[in-house]
């Protein structure tokens, strides 16, 4: 076992996960943690890395880390996006009837007054 480069001066075993078959060899970075992840390059202008460590100073977080949670909720987004997009597709083509729109206004006030009555219960 050989020494980490990073902790040699602390004569520290070297506990990477080093990959056993050529195949694994993608590039990921494997560094005293469970999770990997791909490194990747992005270039920024200097205004929007200004606002962007601005941003992270503000919320204690990593440039990294606040540009993984960025990209996290823009691909969240767009998938809520194409989910309400195929709804909406699905209703299109196989409207509700006027019995289930019926059924659903029924559920909605009863459910409504129950709402009601548990505002009204002294707790």
């Amino acid at each position: 076992m050989g020494l980490c480069r990073t902790c040699a001066h602390h004569e520290q075993p070297d506990t990477r996960v080093r990959p056993t078959d050529p195949s694994d060899r993608d590039g990921t970075i494997r560094y005293h943690m469970v999770m990997t992840r791909k490194q990747t390059l992005v270039q920024l202008s200097d205004e929007l890395v200004r606002r962007l460590d601005a941003k992270a100073l503000e919320l204690d977080r990593s440039r990294s880390a606040l540009i993984r949670e960025a990209i996290e909720q823009y691909l969240k987004d767009d998938w809520d996006e194409e989910i309400a997009r195929q709804y909406r597709e699905a209703y299109t083509r196989l409207p509700q009837t006027e019995e289930e729109l019926t059924w659903s206004d029924v559920a909605a006030k009863e459910t409504l007054r129950r709402l009601d009555q548990e505002e009204d219960e002294p707790w």
